[in-house]
């Protein structure tokens, strides 16, 4: 989607920035309100249903109809950041699929012109979206690992993008609008650090012993993720996919 923006190197990072800055602020105004707002911690912590909120918002209100109405807000709220982003990760599979980088490319990165829209990117990822989603019909701890390997995977992708960087020295690092000189490396560097420190303590399991049940299964699936994109990437991805153009201009 950064394509579709006049100037994404400036308002990237300007978009990205704003966006954590004002998530942080009201997860923590949201945080320091619903601490306020318990009046019994023991109810909230053996509450026998999955969603320990509405819990908070029944002690806060004193009636269900209150709690009803604050968990409808937040259901409106999740519906249209779930539209907003299978809408992003349609474009995301479009882009890649334009490059080369999926199987059946061509298929997927077709653009249906009157509606602006990857219609068969943005339909695959509909399906692959729901079929997850259906997984805590099945297991509930494989549902709840593999929402939480987001945090282990995006991670990980970040250090794929920056630690190549560190290791050129930075030189076919295109300079942008907030290129950092010297203190780029540092704050790269310590980025790596960091993202391989929480990556491995977020793979260690919930408790111990160990048994099924309180596995932490993220390591597994990171390790399944890269199995099946180092396969994809040897058997398609070496003779198909394009150097981005931006860094081919950069090592010129």
């Amino acid at each position: 989607m950064a394509e579709e923006l006049p100037n994404p190197r400036r308002d990237i990072p300007r978009a990205i920035f704003a966006q954590v800055s004002l998530g942080a602020i009201t997860a923590f105004l949201y945080a320091v309100a619903l601490f306020y707002a318990v009046s019994d911690l023991d109810e909230v912590i053996n509450t026998s249903g999955s969603f320990p909120a509405a819990v908070i918002y029944r002690q806060a209100t004193g009636n269900a109809g209150g709690a009803f109405c604050l968990l409808l807000i937040i259901f409106l709220i999740i519906m249209i950041c779930a539209i907003s982003t299978v809408l992003s990760l349609g474009r995301t599979w479009w882009a890649l699929a334009r490059d080369q980088a999926t199987p059946f490319g061509d298929f997927f990165s077709s653009v249906n012109e009157q509606l602006s829209c990857p219609i068969p990117a943005t339909i695959l990822v509909g399906v692959l979206v729901t079929g997850l989603g259906a997984i805590i019909l099945a297991s509930g701890t494989a549902f709840n690992d593999l929402v939480g390997s987001f945090i282990v995977l995006c991670a990980f992708s970040y250090l794929l993008a920056i630690f190549p960087h560190l290791i050129s020295g930075r030189k076919y690092t295109p300079k942008g609008d907030f290129w950092m000189g010297k203190y780029g490396f540092v704050v790269n560097a310590l980025g790596c650090v960091l993202i391989v420190f929480f990556n491995i303590m977020f793979c260690f399991p919930y408790a111990m012993p160990v048994s099924a049940d309180l596995m932490n299964y993220n390591s597994v699936i990171l390790v399944g993720v890269l199995i099946i994109v180092t396969f994809w990437w040897l058997v398609y991805g070496l003779k198909h996919y394009p150097t981005p153009k931006v860094l081919t201009e950069a090592m010129k």
